[in-house]
């Protein structure tokens, strides 16, 4: 490039010459100048570009014995497969001030030096090496395929070496190198999730039958009232697939969620599918799996679903509500089942094999880490759930709760039909002897009070009752500033 420049800046040099003739008539000769001798920017000499063109050892090898370099490992954009038990922690994404799992992996990658020390004691050291997860499990739900993004360094043996940092309850089973532009939670294009639940909460006999089976009963006492020779069929299968299917397809989940209003974008999400898959024996009891599709779920969301196909399959409800709390726009009282059955079972990246696959390779968790992640399953995840609801009794006293609590939840459903034994619930100023109200509820409307205000038994304070989640046309903003009061004497 040097002599091609230095060649037509001496040509347009000689063409300008041409344009003046001497005093002589004769033209002046062109001022060429001599080849020079070959310079470092035309032909770099090797001797010096050695250092430059060396690997990493042999760099401290050309600068001498004098100068140590130590050596340099770049940062790799990586996919790293999770598997771990969230009953201990506060959820998946990291919140200052909570123990969640992101926390204690990015600790450990630290101690293990897959990340380094100054960028791990940088402010925004989680934006600076790209960190992003698939899903965003909630409290005390576990996942046996979580698949986390970021850079970090992939030293030999460094799976070994984090493991040896991570509570026994999480677990990295490896990891595998994405195009630079990965993200996990933008390329994951759906998430499967699985929750199960004890065979005997179908059984449709079992039943209170006063509210003394409901309030004076302790979850032991109440749930071994019910009938041992019960078995979930065919039948049962059946009518529970009906009642999951109307989950399927595009709808308002502003009702399955906490914080949404129905107008609002994010509430509307898309539900592949929703399906039984029969019934899993575990430490000699009978456990039903339900397994739902979806390209994203917001707060809550599954435990709600589960919570009014509970309800809708044991005739607590008219069949019609699951359907009305979709389509409705007001607020409706939609149950919550624990969080005690509910795992992350898969994340899926198809639009990034299709275009990455053969020149990066699939990221397909089942492909990759199959038979670790089945292994993790039965022998940790399933045998610690059922152990847990034992010692917990978690779903005898949702159940429990759940039908002490049915004329708040469903009083409001059209074709709604109270039975003898339903407690409800009665606002505090309802009755008030010697001092003391007299409450029998959770939260009920006052008829007393025209204005509809809301009395909660946990607080004195009043809250207003809701209204329609209706669009409204909202006032121009006012200027940020605090009006002054010019009655008033003030200075600057």
């Amino acid at each position: 490039i040097t002599l091609v420049k230095r060649t037509m800046s001496d040509y347009i040099n000689h063409v300008k010459s041409l344009s003046e003739v001497g005093p002589s008539g004769e033209l002046p000769a062109p001022d060429i100048k001599p080849q020079e001798k070959e310079t470092s920017d035309m032909h770099p000499d090797p001797a010096a570009a050695a250092p430059a063109m060396l690997g990493e050892e042999d760099t401290t090898q050309a600068m001498g014995n004098d100068a140590e370099v130590a050596p340099r490992v770049k940062k790799r954009k990586c996919a790293i497969f999770v598997v771990y038990l969230g009953h201990k922690y506060q959820g998946m994404q990291r919140n200052p001030g909570a123990k969640t799992i992101e926390d204690e992996l990015f600790q450990a990658m630290c101690k293990a030096g897959a990340i380094s020390e100054k960028t791990a004691a940088e402010e925004k050291a989680f934006q600076k090496i790209n960190w992003s997860r698939a899903a965003r499990t909630d409290k005390g739900v576990s996942a046996i395929c979580q698949v986390v993004s970021t850079n970090f360094i992939p030293l030999e043996g460094i799976v070994e070496e984090v493991n040896g940092h991570l509570p026994d309850d999480i677990r990295i089973l490896g990891y595998q190198r994405t195009v630079k532009g990965f993200d996990a939670r933008k390329s994951c294009d759906r998430r499967r999730y699985e929750y199960i639940l004890p065979e005997w909460m179908f059984d449709p006999s079992f039943q209170p039958t006063s509210r003394e089976q409901m309030t004076g009963l302790s979850p032991e006492q109440f749930i071994a009232r019910r009938n041992p020779t019960y078995r979930f069929d065919e039948a049962d299968m059946v009518k529970i697939n009906g009642i999951l299917a109307q989950y399927e397809g595009t709808h308002n989940f502003h009702n399955y969620t906490v914080r949404v209003n129905a107008s609002e974008p994010q509430a509307k999400r898309y539900m592949l599918s929703f399906t039984c898959e029969g019934v899993a024996e575990i430490k000699g009891q009978r456990w039903v799996r339900m397994v739902v599709v979806g390209q994203s779920f917001m707060l809550h969301q599954i435990r709600k679903m589960i919570g009014m196909a509970v309800a809708v399959f044991r005739d607590m409800v008219p069949d019609t509500a699951l359907r009305h709390a979709l389509r409705s726009r007001e607020r409706e009282g939609v149950p919550m089942a624990p969080d005690l059955g509910l795992f992350l079972d898969r994340c899926y990246f198809e639009s990034y094999n299709a275009n990455w696959g053969q020149s990066r390779g699939c990221l397909d968790s089942d492909l990759s880490f199959g038979y670790q992640i089945q292994a993790f399953k039965h022998e940790r995840l399933y045998p610690s759930l059922v152990d847990r609801d034992q010692v917990e009794q978690c779903n005898a006293t949702w159940i429990q709760d759940l039908y002490a609590k049915r004329f708040r939840y469903f009083s409001r459903y059209p074709g709604f039909v109270e039975q003898a034994w339903d407690i409800v619930p009665q606002p505090e100023c309802a009755k008030v002897e010697d001092g003391h109200a007299d409450v029998s509820g959770d939260m009920k409307a006052c008829a007393d009070h025209p204005d509809g205000v809301q009395h909660n038994n946990d607080s004195k304070r009043p809250r207003p009752a809701p209204v329609n989640d209706v669009p409204r046309m909202q006032p121009p903003k006012a200027n940020k500033r605090p009006m002054m009061d010019i009655s008033a004497e003030y200075s600057d």
